[in-house]
Order: structure tokens, then C-alpha cells, then sequence
């Protein structure tokens, strides 16, 4: 695994929900908050849902889909991915959390579960946690008492990630 995927891996376990962007019919885009079920360190990203949502049905139509998330002030991802519908009942046993069931009152066996898998291609994110936030805030501060902007280089604060290759 690259640093960078291993750096996007690391991102990822911090955030416990994201918003899941679908395309729709029509060509718009529809966002939704969901919870995160289970991350690999491949960059994929797992949630669990109602096999019948309007979100299963928009990826069967286009996989194309884009998962945003942010962490308080300083932590966010942005990660375009490909979806896929999975169904696998020994996975739904392995990453099933009991808060869970409010969704799904059958618990981990109930019938309507399905598992949306996102296989992420490209992502692009901002730590500005630990020692990262003090290296940005003295950024900051030397920018607005200068009037020049902060100088963010690509690496531990910001960067992209191409898991294509």
C-alpha cells in the first residue's frame, strides 16, 4: 500500500459517517448522511442499507458516486468511487454494529439489508488535526499579519490520492 492510501486509510477510520452522492434519472446528484459500516485499506468503503432506498436503484442505473466527509474544523475527505450493490450475509455478520437495528429491526439477519460497497478511485483531503493543526494556525498566522496566503504544501495537511493504479 502507498503512503498516500495508507494516509487516506488512516483519515478514514477516524469518521463514522459520510454523505453518499448518487446520480440520479435525471442527470442531478442526490446526497444523503450515512453511516460508515466497515473500511479497507484499499481506500474501499462499506455502508449498510435498505435493499429497496431510492440509493440502491440510483447505483444500479450509475456506480458513480462521491462520499464527503468532515470532522469537526479539521479533518474532511472527498473521494470519487465506483458502487457496487454486494450481497454477502458473512460480511453483514462481520461489520454489524447493534446500533444498527433502529434501521433494520430484525437485526443483522434481517432480509432487507444490503450492503453498498464503494471502491474509492481518487480522493483528495485536509488534516488539519494534531500537529498538523499547530503547523496550520502559525500558517495562518504569519499569512494574515503579512497579507500573503498560507503556504499548505501537498503531503501530511493536503493531497490527493489516485487508487487507479
Amino acid at each position: 500500500m502507498s503512503d498516500d492510501a495508507g494516509k487516506l486509510y488512516d483519515l478514514l477510520r477516524k469518521f463514522h459517517t459520510a454523505m453518499l452522492v448518487t446520480h440520479v434519472a435525471n442527470g442531478d446528484v442526490r446526497a444523503r448522511p450515512m453511516a460508515i459500516a466497515d473500511t479497507e485499506k484499499g481506500g474501499a468503503i462499506w455502508f449498510i442499507t435498505n435493499r429497496e432506498s431510492a440509493k440502491v436503484h440510483e447505483i444500479e442505473k450509475d456506480t458513480r458516486v462521491l462520499v464527503v466527509a468532515q470532522r469537526d474544523r479539521d479533518v474532511y475527505l472527498s473521494i470519487i468511487g465506483a458502487a457496487s450493490m454486494v450481497d454477502d450475509r458473512t460480511h453483514v455478520d462481520r461489520i454489524w454494529n447493534e446500533a444498527f437495528k433502529v434501521w433494520f429491526p430484525g437485526g443483522k439477519n434481517d432480509p432487507d439489508i444490503a450492503l453498498i460497497r464503494v471502491e474509492s478511485l481518487e480522493a483528495e483531503y485536509w488534516d488539519e488535526s494534531g500537529t498538523n493543526k499547530v503547523q496550520y494556525l502559525v500558517q495562518a498566522a504569519g499569512a494574515y499579519f503579512s497579507g500573503n496566503r498560507p503556504d499548505i504544501k501537498e503531503g501530511d495537511q493536503h493531497g490527493t490520492v489516485d487508487l487507479q493504479s
